[in-house]
């Protein structure tokens, strides 16, 4: 019983496939097995499992070649790994909130990052310098995005609106929101329809730079 367990709980993985092999000779007549592999193992698409955050991890991000993963999350951290081995090789530090979002530019020397602190900071690829601290938002980050050509980024919060910055001189180019005015009776109401009304959630810029689409709370 104890060997058959064994090679039940052990046949998926592919580096102990020699010693399954061989001992499964051994094994009495009849026997239990299982038909297939068990519910409480891993999915066998999955390469490794990165853990080392503390807390909940928020957000994640891979660079255009592959190499390396970036992971952060409520422990304001974060954290870039060695794609193909698992190897943590930096950790990037300055966040004073939950850090929300991360993104990485297409040509792979640029990575931006968002916070609950109401900050967006850049930092240079490969090494993690800070570049810069774009700040303007009235309340915390959910989602940023970088453009194809990494000259501009995007952030959304929960204040409703998403900020469009360049990447060179850190300048604010636009600010997509609602706005609101006060009408004769001193009731707030919207004066135009274009921006989200509630919470923006998640951003996200096309391939071709062209087009930039954000999700709300607002449904």
């Amino acid at each position: 019983e104890v060997l058959s367990t064994l090679i039940a709980r052990l046949q998926h993985l592919t580096v102990l496939e020699p010693a399954v092999g061989s001992a499964a000779p051994s094994l009495p007549q009849p026997h239990l097995g299982a038909s297939g592999l068990l519910p409480d193992l891993p999915h066998p698409a999955l390469l490794r499992t990165l853990a080392d955050h503390r807390g909940a991890v928020l957000a994640c991000a891979i660079g255009p070649d592959g190499a390396r993963v970036f992971t952060a999350g409520r422990d304001r951290m974060i954290r870039v790994w060695d794609a193909l081995s698992g190897v943590e090789q930096q950790r990037l530090t300055g966040h004073t909130g939950w850090v929300t979002g991360l993104a990485v530019s297409t040509q792979g020397h640029l990575l931006a990052s968002c916070s609950t602190d109401r900050r967006l900071r850049l930092w240079a690829l490969p090494g993690g310098e800070p570049l810069a601290v774009l700040a303007g938002h009235t309340d915390g980050l959910t989602a940023c995005a970088l453009s194809p050509d990494g000259r501009l980024v995007v952030s959304a919060s929960l204040d409703g609106a998403l900020k469009v910055w360049r990447t060179d001189n850190h300048r604010l180019v636009h600010t997509l929101a609602r706005v609101w005015e006060e009408d004769a009776a001193g009731r707030i109401k919207p004066a135009n329809r274009q921006g989200h009304w509630s919470a923006v959630q998640a951003c996200d810029i096309s391939p071709d730079g062209a087009l930039l689409a954000s999700a709300s709370s607002d449904q």
